[in-house]
């Protein structure tokens, strides 16, 4: 299983550890179809018009590569330039809301699963944005950025346990 992502700054390296699906988008992702085909597509939970979760199929996709042995590289040298059109502040605003719901059922989804990998990712995310928000060197914005974030995690972490309990 192969997959190559892409994104900008940095060198080419293999995706090994267990957080490795954690910081990567796979907005400009180049698959082998044999990936494709071996671990079944992309999961119809996952993703904008999908019913449950607003995002993250990218990396739900990615993650799944990872935790069946197969190879993710990273290229960070690729730049590609992608004009989407958003620029009022609460468009922006709703998409960033969405990708951490997504972030959000992904933890849910595999921990659900039993998926320790996925536990200590939730759990080293969550514990360092409970530290931001207690931190007192942290400023104001900063904080309610935070509190966002977990807000937005937990909605999707709901979102999957609602489609869950449905099915």
């Amino acid at each position: 299983l192969d997959c190559l992502a892409y994104a900008a700054g940095g060198p080419l390296h293999v995706l090994t550890s267990d957080r490795a699906a954690e910081p990567l988008p796979g907005c400009n992702l180049a698959i082998r179809r044999s990936a494709l085909e071996a671990i079944g597509g992309f999961d119809p939970r996952y993703g904008a018009g999908s019913g449950t979760l607003p995002s993250n199929e990218d990396t739900e996709f990615i993650y799944r590569i990872v935790r069946l042995g197969g190879n993710v590289l990273y290229s960070p040298d690729a730049v590609v330039y992608h004009h989407h059109g958003r620029r009022d502040p609460a468009v922006l605003s709703a998409l960033r809301w969405g990708y951490w719901a997504g972030r959000g059922g992904f933890y849910v989804d595999y921990m659900r699963r039993a998926d320790f990998r996925v536990l200590r990712m939730a759990s080293a995310e969550l514990i360092t944005r409970v530290m931001v928000i207690l931190s007192p060197r942290s400023s104001a914005a900063r904080r309610a950025e935070q509190l966002q974030i977990l807000r937005a995690l937990w909605h999707g972490a709901r979102l999957m346990l609602r489609h869950s309990l449905r099915h």
